[in-house]
């Protein structure tokens, strides 16, 4: 039984598909670049392959979101110094605790968010054991 044949119309179906595919791929990974360089690898990873800027920002915005999320969660004792405070009557409240006195005000807002977590984990308190 032999192959049905293409038409010109089914390749350049098929073409268009491909280069659309490489084109978002190309525009995911320069908003990924440009933008999202200060935020884990996982977390770019999760952008989706598309072309389309609102949707790529939209999704930043998300992704932003969950990784704040995250670090409430993982690292509760550093968020106040990333600019978090838990709510009150929450575990998390007496972690949170202001820096020590000894500690000197630092401006994070420059700095890459790598560099503001060791800041953040240098100045936290030892855990207590229980």
């Amino acid at each position: 039984m032999a192959e049905p044949r293409m038409n010109m119309q089914d390749i350049e179906a098929m073409v268009s598909r491909r280069v659309a595919g490489i084109n978002a791929a190309a525009a995911r990974a320069t908003y990924v670049g440009t933008k999202m360089s200060d935020l884990p690898k996982a977390y770019q990873l999760a952008m989706p392959v598309t072309a389309d800027q609102d949707a790529l920002a939209a999704a930043e915005y998300s992704l932003r979101r969950q990784y704040m999320e995250d670090m409430k969660v993982h690292a509760p004792a550093h968020a106040k110094i990333l600019g978090w405070t838990p709510p009150a009557g929450s575990p998390h409240a007496e972690n949170a605790a202001a820096p020590p006195a000894s500690a000197s005000p630092v401006d994070i807002a420059n700095m890459p968010i790598e560099q503001v977590a060791l800041l953040a984990l240098k100045r936290s308190r030892p855990a207590r054991g229980g």
